[in-house]
This record gives C-alpha cells, sequence and structure tokens, in this order.
C-alpha cells in the first residue's frame, strides 16, 4: 500500500466505512499494522497514547491510525498537532468523523482528502436542492414548509450536511467550507427546537448555502 501523505481526513461515521476501509488497507501482502482508536469525544489523553504508539518502532510493514470521533477538544487538537506537523516514518493517519467542521484551521491544512472512496448513498432530494438555483429551492421545500413537517425539515437538513462534508474541495479555502458547515450544523441544532420556525430554517437554507451543479 503506497500512501502519498503523512495524514488524511475521511469525513463520515467510522462504522458506515469502516469494513471497506479495512479491506482497502489490507489489499496487498505488505498491509500495514492497523490501529484503532474511537472516541465519541476525543480527549487530549488519547491523544497523548497515540503519540506515543506512533513513536514506537514501527515493524517493516508500518502503521495506521484509525482516529475516529464525533468531536475532539481543542486541546487534544493542539496536541495531535505535533505528529501531523513532524511525520513519522512508515506511519499514516486517518481521522475518521462526520463532523471535520469543527476540527481547527491548523489541523485541516495539513490533512490530505481521502485516497479511497466509499459508496455512501445521497439523498437525490439533497443533491436536487444543492444543484438548484435560491428561487428553485423555495419551491422545492414548499410541501415541507405547507405541512409543518418538523421531521422531513430536520432530515432533508442532515441530508444537505452529508453532503457538504465531502464536498470540501469545491470550496475556495478551508475556511469558506468550515463557515459553511457551521451554518448547516446550527440551522440542524435549530431543527430540533420545538419552538423554531420550519419555515425560517429551510428559506435560510435555501438562500445562503451555495450551489453545486449535479456531477
Amino acid at each position: 500500500m503506497k500512501l502519498n501523505h503523512h495524514a488524511f481526513l475521511i469525513p463520515h461515521r467510522y462504522e458506515s466505512i469502516r469494513d471497506a476501509l479495512h479491506v482497502q488497507l489490507n489489499a496487498d501482502e505488505n498491509a500495514p499494522e492497523i490501529v484503532e482508536m474511537i472516541e465519541g469525544t476525543f480527549p487530549i489523553d488519547r491523544v497523548r497514547q497515540l503519540i506515543d504508539l506512533a513513536l514506537r518502532k514501527s515493524e517493516d510493514r508500518g502503521q495506521v491510525f484509525l482516529v475516529a470521533f464525533d468531536s475532539i477538544l481543542h486541546e487534544a487538537q493542539n496536541a495531535l498537532l505535533k505528529v501531523l506537523e513532524e511525520p513519522v516514518p512508515r506511519t499514516h493517519f486517518f481521522l475518521i468523523t462526520p463532523n471535520s467542521h469543527k476540527l481547527l484551521p491548523t489541523v485541516l491544512s495539513r490533512l490530505g482528502s481521502s485516497p479511497f472512496q466509499f459508496e455512501i448513498t445521497e439523498s437525490p432530494e439533497a443533491t436536487t436542492f444543492l444543484s438548484s438555483s435560491p428561487t428553485k429551492r423555495v419551491d422545492l421545500i414548499k410541501p415541507i414548509i405547507e405541512a409543518k413537517d418538523r421531521q422531513a425539515a430536520a432530515a432533508l437538513l442532515r441530508d444537505i450536511a452529508t453532503i457538504l462534508e465531502k464536498k470540501r474541495d469545491a470550496f475556495s479555502d478551508i475556511t469558506a467550507w468550515g463557515q459553511t458547515m457551521r451554518q448547516i450544523q446550527a440551522l440542524q441544532s435549530y431543527s430540533e427546537d420545538p419552538a423554531s420556525s420550519v419555515k425560517m430554517l429551510l428559506e435560510h437554507a435555501a438562500l445562503t448555502l451555495p450551489e453545486f451543479t449535479k456531477e
């Protein structure tokens, strides 16, 4: 297995791509040693453990760390920079999270795009929404707004966020992508509040989220 960078970002939930990732990492006879580190919220003590393991003398076949989390504390991210800035020979890192927009710019800038492709089914409704003009989007969300269907609104916002997670390279820079991801995350949070307006949430998404042409 040859990788052109020492650290990569995979913007998915680990459980959804775990089996496929292991298959690809073990695709040849020189497969690396795989170390899984999985946390809901990744703390600094786990980063210190990761650094200690990474700095050990690895076998000739090398080692790969699969670091999966929903969130990671800022102090843990700052500690992680040690191994991201100073690559360890024959050692690679995969940061796997569905909330990669929460990563600090300094961390994101040191991560390469995933060298592997995963078949994650995208919602056709969310895909159409993102590829449409603001005017067309407003037409698309009318049935949800008229029905005041909070569950449908939350599902659409979730599916939009899933697609945007994978479109990092389509943005001009990491900052622009991070801002968009924080925006969609905020809309998702508000959609869970019974006091929030479905109409206002969806219309805000329709008018402010970037437009992407269908591939």
